[in-house]
């Protein structure tokens, strides 16, 4: 009995036919045997020894055990044996072995030979037959191969219609890495340069110097901190997080030098911090400070309605008593100075320069405007209109010559200005910045997944003309992506797997040929296949073979061999049959003949 297994199949049973001895004339089977009177052995080719197959009784019929001997009752003579799983493990190309009678079962039944052949393929997996390399899906099918006219164009690649190569065409990196294409609605948006929504133009929205040079846009990680916008860390909205006026001039920022002092945060002459030299409270509530037109009059020190000098606007009394100064606890916070709650040091929570010049506090109207805070032209609120965490660190605001360059806005060097170098527009929205994680990728400039740097990864020549990007409707199609006249889609028209893995594009170098489709070293064009099948099959010769084909033989020596028993010379006695080769002398083959009366036999030829 000759099988056909596939390697490392486990649980497998097979049925047999048992010959009765008394009636091997007729090919009787025999009924009724039992599994003690069986001994099976098999061998592993390449096995240093055979191994017993341990044949024992079966369970159910039709249910696996190892060496599991069951009786197919309706059919007499046949029944099923389970085949040991180390019997059929990878390792070996074949098998044998045989069942055999013993003990008082000698002599009644003839045994069973078997011959397995253990293959790689598999002949019931109507996919991909057993064969791993192969995708496990149908052609045309998600995960299968593409088809012609459907996943893949029919007309010849870097030809109208057809796909492109890469490195020639198209470049080799991935698309969105360095090097390779970029994506629409990814990388790259869909709408037109210059247009809502659209990559801005060099020249016209994004000023021409290159990205973080003087008339360069503003680089993430260098003049732009890379997180989100609004977000903390990342640049502030403005009329959100921003006021809308011009820095310097009402409804804007206060300009350092003008409004705040250019001295640093926490040095002399510099902004105190909150919790350090200044309460932590929110100014004009408890532990705040006092605002100016509330809790501190407005006017200068010593003029009429601005806070009063000791022996000139103060009295000069024992404090809290009749022309004394208020007493801590009553008039005073009780607080230890410095601390919270407590009145501030000068020249610890409080600057020791006279207010309004170098080293002191700012003068309402002059370094601190004289609106209410939190109002139109006032001082903005921490935790409102300001930020909560320290200046240059994370929630806080951006410090002059780190975060924000220290350059005179609109200048080389400086912050561009809104409806100047800006446009006006929310970023991310129409008429406004690019957005970094929506419209500009997160990732450093020039590194994989950032923006392409002009000169380096863009060419420098304006879009749609020489040496720039090609535009939407000249040179890409303005098409639908995935329609008539369109770029490709993946998963469409181009595989969504990766290139060079299962279900991918092939890689050209790769999987495919680097020279162009049609020329030497090349991939054959639909027309270059169909010439050579036709020669292959029309005018190329073939000699006729000079022995039997084995089984695995080529196509063409099979039909050669075929050939030979339809033309050549054919003899033949009563025990043999020779055929001879073209010049009718040469034998080529013989097989063995018998005829017992009612069959006839021919042997295979050899």
């Amino acid at each position: 009995m000759k099988l056909d297994v596939v390697q490392g199949t486990t649980n497998k049973l097979i049925s047999i036919f048992v010959q009765s001895v008394a009636s091997a004339s007729t090919g009787l089977g025999i009924g009724g045997l039992s599994f003690t009177g069986m001994v099976g052995t098999y061998y592993r080719e390449g096995a240093a020894a055979a191994v017993s197959m341990g044949i024992a009784s079966g369970s159910t019929l039709g249910n696996f055990f190892t060496g599991g001997w069951r009786e197919i009752t309706a059919m007499t003579g046949f029944y099923t044996i389970g085949l040991p799983n180390a019997m059929l493990e990878a390792g070996a190309n074949s098998v044998v072995a045989m069942i055999e009678p013993s003990g008082s079962y000698a002599g009644i039944f003839a045994p069973v030979p078997l011959e397995i052949q253990l293959v790689a393929v598999n002949p019931y997996d109507a996919v991909r037959g057993g064969m791993t390399a192969l995708p496990n899906a149908a052609a045309g099918a998600s995960g299968g191969l593409p088809l012609l006219g459907t996943q893949i164009p029919t007309a010849a690649y870097n030809t109208s219609s057809g796909l492109v190569s890469l490195g020639i065409v198209l470049p080799t990196a991935s698309f969105g890495a360095i090097g390779g294409l970029t994506v629409f609605g990814t990388v790259i948006p869909t709408n037109a340069a210059g247009t809502t929504g659209g990559f801005a133009l060099v020249g016209v929205q994004i000023p021409t110097g290159t990205a973080g040079n003087t008339q360069g846009l503003a680089v993430v990680g260098i003049q732009i901190p890379s997180n989100t916008v609004s977000a903390v860390g990342g640049l502030a909205i403005v009329g959100v997080h921003l006021p809308t006026g011009i820095a310097g001039t009402t409804n804007g920022l206060p300009v350092v030098g003008v409004q705040i002092p250019s001295n640093t945060v926490s040095a002399v002459g510099g902004l105190a911090i909150v919790g350090a030299h200044l309460p932590t409270g929110i100014a004009g509530t408890t532990n705040g400070l006092p605002v100016v037109g509330s809790q501190i009059p407005s006017n200068a020190y010593s003029t009429t309605g601005g806070l009063a000098v000791v022996g000139i606007h103060l009295p000069t009394g024992l404090a809290g008593i009749t022309q004394g100064l208020a007493v801590v606890g009553i008039q005073i916070p009780s607080n230890t100075v410095s601390a919270v709650g407590g009145l501030a040091v000068v020249g610890v929570h409080l600057p020791t320069g006279i207010a309004g010049t170098t080293s002191g506090l700012p003068v309402v109207g002059t370094q601190i405007p004289s609106n209410a805070y939190s109002t139109t032209g006032g001082l903005a609120i921490i935790g409102v209109h300001l930020p909560t965490g320290l200046a240059g660190v994370t929630q806080g605001l951006p410090v002059v010559g780190s975060q924000i360059p220290s350059n005179a806005y609109s200048t080389t060097g400086g912050l561009a200005v809104i409806g100047v170098h800006l446009p006006t527009g929310t970023a991310g929205n129409t008429s406004g910045l690019p957005v970094v994680g929506i419209q500009i990728p997160s990732n450093t400039v020039s590194a994989v997944g950032g923006l392409a740097v002009v000169g380096v990864h863009l060419p420098t020549g304006m879009a749609g003309n020489t040496s720039g990007l090609p535009v939407v409707g000249i040179q890409i199609p303005s098409n639908s992506a995935g329609n008539t006249g369109g770029l490709p889609l993946t998963g469409t028209q181009i595989p969504s797997n990766a290139y060079s893995t299962t279900g991918g594009l092939a890689a050209v170098g790769v999987h495919l040929p680097t020279a162009l489709t049609g020329t030497t070293a090349g991939v054959a064009t639909v027309s270059d296949v169909r010439t050579q099948a036709i020669a292959s099959l029309v005018t190329d010769t073939y000699a006729e073979p000079a022995a039997v084909p084995a089984a695995t033989a080529s196509l063409k020596d099979k039909l050669g061999w075929l050939t030979i028993q339809a033309r050549n010379k054919i003899t033949q006695d009563s025990s043999s049959q020779t055929v001879f080769a073209d010049d009718t002398t040469t034998l080529v083959s013989t097989s063995s003949v018998q005829d017992s009366g009612t069959v006839f036999t021919r042997g295979e030829w050899g």
